[in-house]
């Protein structure tokens, strides 16, 4: 009730300031305000959805600037993240490079590759190393280094343990969707050199 009376007042504030402040900022308001009630909900029944509803409050947040929020909303995310959502993770990523990106550009960078860090340490806690949910979180962590051109991190061991490169262990039963992959043969023999042979290719202007 106080929740809904808050967002009245919110409108009406709004429509002295005119349509333009009506549309954009009281959307984002309502908007976070009902994805923060969904995950408040999910929270305490242990829902397999929580992680979900956490990070979808995570990205209305980033949308409305509201960085310190969506920083602490994406780690209630991670932690969330249990062997329900491992279970229908496969070909897609867990937490998006494109939130971190956001958050990054916000001017909160050390949390964006934090973040990152942390999901794909919590998906291969949960999921298991090298399996396809981990893939997908280390090749999203991956991407998020080049599109921000730091391109030794990029390359770095923590994004792909020396092992798992090393041993070949970074396949799937269906190579079409192999994270490293690229167009080159299958089974990959080198991951490291496929990886290299792409940053190189990121770091050379067009």
């Amino acid at each position: 009730m106080l929740k809904a009376n808050w967002l009245k007042q919110k409108v009406k504030s709004d429509k002295k300031q005119g349509p333009s402040a009506l549309s954009e900022s009281t959307a984002y308001d309502i908007r976070i305000a009902t994805a923060r009630k969904a995950a408040e909900l999910a929270s305490p029944s242990k829902s397999k959805d929580e992680s979900s509803y956490w990070l979808r409050l995570a990205y209305a947040e980033t949308e409305a600037k509201k960085f310190d929020e969506a920083v602490a909303d994406a780690r209630r995310s991670i932690a969330a993240y249990k062997s329900e959502n491992a279970k229908a993770h496969t070909a897609f990523s867990f937490c998006s490079d494109g939130l971190a990106l956001a958050i990054a550009n916000g001017g909160y960078a050390a949390d964006a590759e934090s973040i990152m860090k942390e999901g794909s340490c919590q998906v291969s806690s949960v999921a298991g190393a090298g399996t396809m949910p981990a893939q997908a979180q280390m090749s999203n962590q991956f991407e998020y280094f080049v599109r921000r051109k730091e391109y030794g991190k990029a390359e770095s061991t923590e994004v792909f343990p020396v092992h798992e490169l090393e041993s070949g262990a970074l396949c799937t039963a269906n190579h079409d969707i192999h994270i490293c992959r690229f167009g080159g043969p299958f089974p990959i023999e080198s991951s490291m050199e496929i990886i290299r042979r792409f940053v190189d290719t990121a770091k050379t202007p067009p």
